[in-house]
């Protein structure tokens, strides 16, 4: 609970920039 979170988020928000 957290390392998956932080690497979905940042893959989510480096795709979405």
């Amino acid at each position: 609970m957290g390392n998956n979170t932080l690497r979905r988020i940042r893959g989510i928000v480096g795709v979405k920039k």
